[in-house]
């Protein structure tokens, strides 16, 4: 036998084994439930008083909330001011308890400033006086005055090599045309 077939029968067994006992207990259990007759189990059992009504629980009545008093705010006593002491000069006559204070001797006098230090760089020459500006260019070149023939100002020379330009032009795009 090859191990699928052994396989097969042994879980065929386990299922076997674990489906018939709960059939049993079910069959067993359907014919230990009591047959009911219709009156005379009724008139034998009377029917169960109804249950009591369910207590109704009241809310607990509220804690009182306590209020504590502030804590005492601690008074910090400032020491008194301390009281000067005036003294009073010996009466004349007395000699002073005191011995007398050393005086000090004068500051000696401060050193005068430095002298201001002199410039770096020695003083620039006086610049020379400014050149007259350029002549500037007419805005208008010369041309012919107003009223004089223009045929003398445009004779032709300028119009050759653009009319040359636009000829070449025009017969290089004249195939492209065609083709369209």
């Amino acid at each position: 036998m090859t191990n699928l077939a052994m396989l097969f029968i042994t879980l065929s067994i386990i299922w076997v084994l674990f489906s018939v006992p709960s059939t049993v207990s079910e069959i067993t259990r359907h014919h230990e439930q009591p047959q009911h007759t219709m009156c005379n189990e009724c008139e034998e059992n009377p029917p169960l008083p109804p249950p009591p009504p369910p207590e109704i629980k009241c809310p607990p009545p509220p804690v009182p909330v306590i209020e504590c008093p502030p804590p005492p705010v601690p008074v910090i006593e400032s020491p008194p001011p301390p009281v000067p002491v005036i003294e009073s000069p010996p009466p004349p006559g007395l000699p002073s308890p005191w011995p007398p204070r050393p005086t000090r001797p004068p500051r000696p006098p401060r050193p005068p400033l430095p002298p201001i230090l002199p410039p770096i760089l020695p003083p620039s020459p006086p610049l020379p006086p400014l050149l007259p500006p350029p002549p500037r260019p007419p805005l208008y070149p010369e041309g012919p005055e107003v009223g004089e023939d223009y045929d003398d100002y445009n004779d032709g020379e300028k119009l050759v090599p653009a009319m040359q330009y636009l000829t070449f032009v025009a017969l290089l795009s004249l195939p492209y045309y065609l083709l369209v």
